[in-house]
């Protein structure tokens, strides 16, 4: 059954997340954590505490480098970092941008430019690369062949965004065609395999559910996704 390690920290029962568990006409089981419209996405660079109860999940997002730091281009509230690195074989980035995500094609890095690092700054936008999987309602096509438990970021097709993930190992190729069939608009992959372990606040009960199979790597997790209740749902 899907990821169950739950934390014994426990908050009050809440409507910020809605859990859903749909299966694709593939088989595969999907897990779709979607946020209130009060709840914001966030880029972090430091480890998110469970103990904040204003964090209501959290997921590894940019792949970390062998060195140990975060692989190609990202940006974190406005500065940039490793724009020589920038990955020129992957096409998909994500910005966010008070709370609210956009996922961009960057023509393999061709638009990771001046006018963009302005733009960032300007907002206090933070941004990463990923492979983009879905755009516009269309799954994108993979060579890579091997079998992973996968995971996304995604604007679904009513415009809400969402974490998604799969149970069972697939290539991405059929994780990209299951999103577009469950309802996905647009959706950059996240990091997994070692690095995978995420987890969410149950909105049943406040409990902290472990997600991801592996986990053997999430000391060397390096950057987050964070889905945080804004200041407005605070007040």
């Amino acid at each position: 059954m899907l990821f169950v390690a739950s934390a014994k920290l426990t908050a009050k029962p809440s409507n910020d997340l809605s859990i859903q568990k749909p299966i694709a006409k593939s088989g595969c089981h999907y897990l779709i954590i979607k946020p209130a419209d009060s709840v914001d996405l966030e880029f972090a660079i430091e480890r998110p505490d469970k103990k904040r109860e204003d964090i209501l999940a959290c997921i590894p997002a940019a792949f970390s480098s062998k060195r140990g730091g975060i692989s190609g281009f990202y940006a974190c509230n406005g500065e940039s970092f490793n724009l020589s690195n920038a990955d020129r074989a992957i096409s998909g980035a994500i910005e966010f941008t008070n709370g609210k995500i956009k996922i961009i094609d960057t023509n393999r890095g061709a638009l990771i430019n001046d006018d963009l690092l302005k733009k960032l700054k300007q907002n206090k936008s933070s941004m990463f690369q990923q492979f983009q999987l879905v755009k516009d309602g269309q799954p994108e096509a993979f060579h890579d062949k091997s079998n992973y438990q996968r995971r996304c970021i995604a604007i679904l097709n009513d415009g809400k965004s969402a974490f998604v993930e799969s149970d069972e190992s697939i290539t991405m190729t059929e994780f990209a065609k299951d999103l577009a069939e469950i309802g996905v608009a647009n959706a950059v992959y996240t990091d997994m395999g070692p690095w995978d372990e995420g987890w969410y606040r149950n909105p049943e009960n406040g409990k902290i559910v472990v997600i991801g199979h592996d986990r053997l790597l999430t000391g060397r997790q390096t950057n987050w996704v964070i889905m945080r209740r804004g200041d407005k749902a605070n007040n």
